[in-house]
């Protein structure tokens, strides 16, 4: 598909033959098909509308980490970075334990809306969890050479 619209014109049907039993498999599908749906209105800023078909999918799932990282960005995208924070930490919590790559990149989205809002502090916690979870996570490793460059350039006392 060529474009993002054309592409959640193509969910939004795939969705509409999905039937809305509860059976576990439909459910399954119903909850990915919004969060691809989500994510084609993220793409296209259209953050509100995404939030809201992201809260459908995780009242399906509660326990989808990708969905909360996306429904993060988008709280971010709107500058609603609580919200943005909360969602973080969902996606933490229901994120695979073993799959380290996925909690770096959860931990380095975290720092950014930290550093975002000026917690100089706790993003710098943050991107070194990522990095201990994955050292080769770029968002991490970037996002803390800044803080530190940041950090060299403010005279002492000064900043967060």
């Amino acid at each position: 598909l060529q474009s993002w619209g054309r592409a959640e014109g193509e969910y939004v049907r795939a969705l509409e033959l999905l039937p809305k039993s509860s059976v576990a498999n439909t459910t399954s599908q119903r909850q990915y098909v919004l969060y691809l749906i989500g994510r084609t209105r993220n793409e296209r800023k259209a953050y509100e509308k995404t939030i809201e078909i992201l809260n459908e999918a995780l009242e399906l799932r509660t326990d989808f980490a990708d969905a909360y990282r996306l429904l993060a960005a988008s709280y971010a995208g709107l500058e609603q970075w609580t919200a943005s924070e909360e969602a973080l930490k969902a996606a933490l919590k229901n994120a695979p334990k073993a799959d380290a790559v996925t909690l770096a990149n959860i931990h380095a989205q975290l720092a950014q809306v930290y550093e975002v809002q000026g917690r100089f502090h706790e993003a710098s916690a943050e991107y070194r969890i990522a990095l201990a979870k994955d050292p080769d996570n770029i968002a991490a490793k970037y996002g803390l050479q800044r803080l530190l460059v940041q950090e060299k350039r403010e005279p002492a006392g000064a900043g967060s």
